[in-house]
């Protein structure tokens, strides 16, 4: 600006007079007009540009083309110069939605607009005038900004629908006509009574009613409680396959089931006839050869179905997708010669898991599938070896509580288990008990090679001791006492010594425990104010006291 207005001392030693106006004189009404018959001032008394004292040189410009340094009256001005200094560099209002991001590439592309405009000032020429833009120009192009696309948004959107869930194909839509089963339907719709399912699931009760029910009418109608509402696929493969019917309608937790055409009487419920030993089927060639077939189902049901044959006999009523789980109240209560697994600790570590371990396994056990179904709280040697068994091939057993059966106590269960399997307890409530083999546990073959090992070399600690005896009675002198043998690398001292650490580590344990009661015991000070008459005076005095005539009244 001062090289615009003033000249500098350095380029003018002397004062130079300006001309006289040449423009036309403007009009009289104007305030700033300079008549043509004066001579300018550069320098008036009165006027409100002075120079500056150490200015020599006058200014170069009028007073009607000063620049006026009056605040502005319109806020927006200002506004809009404050924001267009730090509109690159303040925060960006609106969080990360997309007004945002437009702001943010409307600032971009005014910075190249700038870069540009200042490569090529040498060939542009324009004007200023300051204290009359309001930024009009510069909030137009704001605002078709925010009807233009991202630099990164296509021309066609892409829409994603939630798919509807298709209804799976029954067994009653492929074997019934469309007329017949249309007809059901609506028969359907109007009935108002039906038979109640319990927590217990479709026990043999519920089917004798569902029978009953078929003597007099073509259609029985089923309501489930929990758990079987919350799965009713579930619910209706258990219906097909224990009463032989065909379910033809269902809604929410009601089920429709019609007896079929060729109804017949049949004999009662009985519970072991659909209990599986094997998901597989045998199926026999023309040559004579039995091949084994697997269920159809995904990779996820066949390996777990595989994991749990041989187990025991699966649980019809489970109320969660297959595979089927383990009855574990159908194994035998006790088994003969049945004993704890023998376990070896790891060389230098400690059989506790840590908070981590225990962490990592509890998420581990959250994908697998459910192994038993207990509803038994005492007698489970059974149960125990299998869950033994399985641990051969998975280090983690689930089990589930059953519904609906009463007095069960899944505490009792737990230690119950924990005692005759020597796990580790990962996971206790009422709905579910988890299982850890530990990281002593060693499968039965291999406990049994580590037990004929201990065998052989305590029988090879044997023959050296006995075989040293012999030696020392050899060589023994007659007159040397018996007393000073000494027994330095003879199992009796290996003896002794192990039995002393036994017993070192015992003291010690029990001196822990002594110690945190110790901590814990608070004694009471005795009362200061004790009575000094024994309990006969006490006794004398009493009688003395009821044999009184005369009394004291108080209270008036």
């Amino acid at each position: 600006m001062s090289s615009t207005m003033f000249h500098s001392p350095t380029m003018h030693s002397k004062p130079f007079n300006i001309p006289k106006n040449t423009h036309p004189s403007p009009p009289q009404n104007q305030p700033n007009s300079i008549p043509d018959n004066q001579n300018f001032n550069p320098n008036p008394l009165n006027s409100a540009t002075k120079a500056a004292p150490w200015m020599k040189a006058p200014l170069l410009l009028e007073p009607n083309q000063v620049i006026n340094f009056t605040k502005p009256n319109s806020k927006k001005t200002k506004s809009f110069h404050k924001k267009k200094e730090f509109e690159l560099t303040q925060k960006v209002s609106g969080g990360r939605g997309k007004q945002a991001m437009k702001k943010i590439l409307f600032n971009i592309e005014n910075l190249e607009e700038i870069e540009s405009a200042h490569k090529n000032l040498d060939q542009i020429e324009f004007g200023v005038s300051l204290g009359d833009d309001d930024g009009s120009e510069n909030e137009g192009d704001h605002r078709r900004w925010g009807s233009r696309k991202m630099p990164w948004e296509r021309a066609e959107k892409m829409v994603f629908r939630r798919e509807k869930r298709v209804p799976p194909v029954t067994a009653a839509d492929v074997s019934l006509d469309e007329g017949l089963l249309e007809r059901l339907r609506g028969e359907a719709r109007k009935m108002r009574s039906w038979v109640k399912v319990k927590k217990i699931g479709v026990s043999e009760s519920v089917v004798e009613q569902i029978r009953m029910i078929w003597n007099s009418d073509e259609l029985a109608m089923v309501k489930f409680d929990l758990p079987l509402c919350r799965n009713m696929d579930r619910a209706r493969e258990i219906v097909e396959t224990k009463t032989g019917g065909l379910v033809v309608w269902s809604k929410k937790d009601i089920l429709v089931v019609y007896r079929g055409c060729n109804y017949k009487h049949t004999p009662r419920f009985s519970p072991n006839t659909y209990s599986t030993e094997s998901s597989y089927q045998t199926l026999g060639n023309h040559e004579g050869e039995v091949d084994i077939m697997p269920v159809q189902g995904s990779l996820y049901e066949r390996e777990a179905d595989r994991l749990l044959d041989g187990l025991g006999p699966r649980f019809i009523d489970w109320w969660m997708p297959k595979p089927l789980p383990v009855d574990a109240d159908m194994l035998p209560e006790v088994v003969p010669g049945y004993k704890p697994p023998s376990r070896l600790y790891p060389l230098r570590g400690t059989s506790k898991l840590t908070d981590n371990e225990l962490t990592h396994l509890r998420k581990r056990a959250y994908y697998l599938p459910t192994h038993f179904v207990l509803g038994r709280n005492r007698n489970l040697q059974g149960s125990a070896a299998a869950i033994l068994k399985l641990w051969e091939k998975c280090p983690i057993a689930k089990i589930a509580v059953k519904w609906g059966i009463p007095n069960t106590s899944n505490e009792q269960m737990a230690s119950e288990l924990k005692l005759l399997t020597g796990g580790v307890l990962l996971l206790r409530n009422k709905f579910v008990i988890i299982l850890y083999r530990g990281k002593d546990f060693l499968p039965p073959d291999v406990a049994d090679l580590v037990a004929n090992r201990e065998m052989e070399i305590k029988n090879f600690q044997l023959l050296e001791e006995s075989a040293r005896a012999n030696t020392i009675e050899t060589f023994n002198y007659v007159d040397q006492p018996v007393s000073d043998v000494s027994t330095v690398g003879t199992l009796q001292e290996f003896q002794s010594i192990q039995s002393e650490h036994k017993l070192k580590k015992k003291i010690g344990r029990a001196s822990k425990e002594l110690a945190k009661l110790n901590s814990v015991w608070d004694p009471t000070e005795p009362n200061e104010d004790r009575e000094i008459i024994t309990s006969e005076e006490r006794e004398c005095l009493k009688k003395m006291g009821l044999k009184m005539d005369s009394t004291l009244v108080l209270g008036k």
